[in-house]
C-alpha cells in the first residue's frame, strides 16, 4: 500500500473523534515532564504532526471523544507510516535518512540557540543605514515595535523554556508586563502568535481529499506559525521547540511572507556586512568584493566574483554571503529534482561565483593564488541546509543533477573543501579560530579529514564545531559573540524596563484601587485575546 493510501486511513481514523478531545490528548503527551531516558523517546515531532492533522481535519458528524487508548492507536499508526515516507533503500539511503535526522535534530536542538537566531536578527535589522525600512514594515503589517516585539519575546522565552511552564495565566501577564506593555501591545503580540482553538482551527483547515506528499511527514510542524493557543485560563503551546522557534523565527518569517522580494533586497545588503564584521574581527586584512572586481578591471577581466577573499598563509579562502534559508522540503524531501530546483538560486548560484572567480583568478595571473590543494570556500547561508560540503551536495543530487556544480569547479576547487555553513555556525567557527589563534582553513581541513571515515564522519555541521573546539583546547562558550551579546542587553534592558514599570505601578496601589485595576486589565486582555468565542479546551 502507497503512503498516501496509508495516511489516508489514519486521517480517516482522526476524524472520527472530536476535535477538543484529540488537541486535550495531545497536549498531555506533549506536556508530560514524566523523567525518560532520553528526550527523542518522547517522539514529539510525531504528535505535532498528529495534532496538524487534527486541525486540518473536519471531524465527521457522529465523532465522539477520544481516550488515550484509542490515542495511542491512532499514535502507533503514524509511528509505523515512517517507513513508507522514508523509503530507504540500500541503492538509495542518504537523501531519506537526512531528512529523518534533521526532523529529529531539530526537536531536540537546544532552545538558546532559537535566541541566538533571534538576537542576530536583531543586530542585522538595526544596523544603521541599511534596514530601516524593514524595521518600519514590521510595524506596520504587526502593529507592534520590533523592539516591542523581541522584548516580548524574551520574556515569553524565558517562562515557557526557562521556567517549563505549559500555561502562562492571564493574571500573571498582568502582573508582569502591565501597564509597562498597553492592553493593545499585549493583545496584538499574542494574536500576531497564536489564536483559540477555533481560529487555529478555520486557519489550517484543508480539504480532505487533498494530495498527501511524502516529504509532508518530515516537515516542520505548521503550529510553528502560531505557537500560542488561548485558553481560557491562560497561553500555552503545543511544545516548548514549537514556542522557541516560533516566537524566534516570527520576525523573519512575517517580514519575508508580506514581500519577498523587498525583504531580500534590503536585508542581503546587511547580512553580508554582517559576515564581513566577522571576517574583520578574526583577520583585518580580508578582500572585499570591490577590491577584487578593481584587480579584474586592472586586468581588462570582468566576470562575477565571491564577497570576501581571504588569504591564510599559503591557503586562500573564497567566501560568499547567501542570507538564504531552506524551503521547508528541502529539509524534508528524499526527492533530489525537488532539492536542486529549490536550491539553485542560492547554492548553485554561489558555487558558480566561486567557480569562476578562481577561473578570472587564474587568467589574470594573480600572484597570490595558490594550487587548488590549498584553496577552500565557504558559502554563508542565513539558516543550515545541512549539506556540509559540495562533495556531499553532488552525492545527494546525483550525476544528472550534478553538472553545472560539477561544471562550475572542476579544476578550480576540491567539492570537500567548498562548505555549505550557517551564519550562526560560521560566526561559531570564527570564534573559535580567534581564541585558539587558527585559521578557518584549519578547521575545513578538520571536516575534511574526519569525512574520509565512516567512524569520524558527523552528520551536522556542529557536531564538526564541537569536536574542533574541544581539539584545539577552546572551553569556553563560542556561540555568543560580542555582536550577540550587544541585542541580547539590548533587547533585556527594554523588557527590564517595562517590567520595572509594572512593579511599580501595582506596588504603588493601594489594595481596592489595586484590585480594580487589576480585575479591569485582566479581563480586558482575556477578552481580546478570547473574542468571547466558546473555546472548545475547558
Amino acid at each position: 500500500m502507497s503512503y498516501e493510501n496509508k495516511a489516508r486511513r489514519i486521517r480517516a481514523d482522526l476524524s472520527k473523534y472530536t476535535t477538543a478531545s484529540v488537541v486535550n490528548e495531545l497536549l498531555n503527551a506533549l506536556h508530560d515532564k514524566t523523567p525518560i531516558e532520553h528526550e527523542g523517546m518522547r517522539r514529539a515531532w510525531l504528535l505535532c504532526l498528529a495534532l496538524d492533522w487534527t486541525l486540518e481535519l473536519q471531524p465527521t458528524q457522529e465523532a465522539i471523544k477520544i481516550d488515550r487508548a484509542s490515542m495511542d492507536k491512532i499514535l502507533n499508526k503514524i509511528w509505523n507510516l515512517q517507513s513508507y515516507a522514508s523509503d530507504i533503500s540500500a541503492e538509495s539511503y542518504e537523501l531519506p535518512l537526512r531528512a529523518m535526522m534533521i526532523q529529529q535534530l531539530e526537536f531536540q536542538r537546544p532552545k538558546s540557540e532559537h535566541l541566538l537566531f533571534m538576537f542576530r536578527l536583531h543586530n542585522i535589522l538595526f544596523r544603521s543605514g541599511k534596514t530601516e525600512t524593514l524595521v518600519q514594515d514590521f510595524e506596520s503589517i504587526t502593529g507592534l515595535k520590533l523592539i516591542d516585539y523581541f522584548a516580548l519575546a524574551i520574556w515569553t522565552h524565558h517562562i515557557f523554556i526557562n521556567k517549563q511552564t505549559s500555561v502562562i495565566p492571564y493574571e500573571n501577564i498582568i502582573e508582569e508586563l502591565y501597564p509597562g506593555y498597553s492592553i493593545d501591545q499585549l493583545s496584538k503580540f499574542f494574536k500576531n502568535l497564536g489564536g483559540t482553538l477555533p481560529e487555529l482551527k478555520r486557519l489550517y483547515e484543508k480539504p480532505s481529499d487533498r494530495k498527501l506528499f511524502k516529504y509532508e511527514y518530515f516537515c516542520e510542524p505548521a503550529s510553528l506559525k502560531r505557537p500560542f493557543l488561548f485558553l481560557p485560563k491562560g497561553l500555552s503551546t503545543p511544545h516548548s521547540y514549537v514556542l522557541s522557534k516560533g516566537v524566534c523565527e516570527f520576525v523573519l518569517r512575517r517580514l519575508k511572507s508580506s514581500d519577498p522580494e523587498r525583504f531580500k533586497n534590503k536585508f542581503t545588503v546587511a547580512f553580508e556586512e554582517y559576515v564581513s564584521d566577522i571576517l574583520k574581527n578574526l583577520n583585518p586584512s580580508i578582500m572585499r568584493e570591490t577590491e577584487i572586481q578593481a584587480i579584474y578591471a586592472s586586468k581588462n577581466v570582468s566576470g562575477k566574483c565571491v564577497d570576501f577573499l581571504l588569504h591564510e598563509g599559503n591557503n586562500i579562502i573564497l567566501i560568499d554571503a547567501k542570507c538564504a534559508e531552506p524551503q521547508p522540503n528541502v529539509l524534508s524531501s528524499d526527492n533530489p529534482l525537488h532539492i536542486a530546483d529549490r536550491i539553485k538560486a542560492n547554492m548553485l548560484k554561489g558555487v558558480q561565483q566561486v567557480g569562476e572567480t578562481i577561473k578570472n583568478l587564474e587568467k589574470l595571473d594573480y600572484a597570490n593564488l595558490p594550487d587548488i590543494d590549498h584553496r577552500y570556500s565557504v558559502i554563508v547561508t542565513h539558516q543550515d541546509f545541512y549539506i556540509r560540503n559540495l562533495s556531499k551536495l553532488t552525492a545527494y543530487l546525483g550525476e544528472d543533477k550534478s553538472m553545472k556544480y560539477n561544471d562550475s569547479t572542476s579544476g578550480s576547487i576540491n567539492q570537500e573543501k567548498l562548505m555549505f555553513i550557517s551564519i550562526d555556525h560560521f560566526e561559531a567557527i570564527a570564534i573559535i579560530c580567534k581564541a585558539a589563534n587558527r585559521s578557518i582553513s584549519d578547521f575545513i581541513s578538520f571536516v575534511v579529514d574526519a569525512e574520509k571515515s565512516h567512524i569520524t564522519e558527523c552528520f551536522a555541521m556542529i557536531q564538526y564545531i564541537e569536536k574542533y573546539a574541544k581539539s584545539v583546547g577552546v572551553k569556553r562558550s563560542f556561540r555568543e559573540s560580542s555582536h550577540l551579546r550587544s541585542s541580547l542587553e539590548s533587547g533585556r534592558e527594554n523588557l527590564g524596563h517595562a517590567l520595572n514599570t509594572s512593579k511599580n505601578y501595582w506596588r504603588n496601589k493601594n489594595s481596592d484601587e489595586g484590585i480594580r485595576a487589576f480585575i479591569r486589565a485582566y479581563y480586558e486582555l482575556k477578552s481580546e485575546l478570547l473574542q468571547a468565542q466558546p473555546n472548545l479546551l475547558v
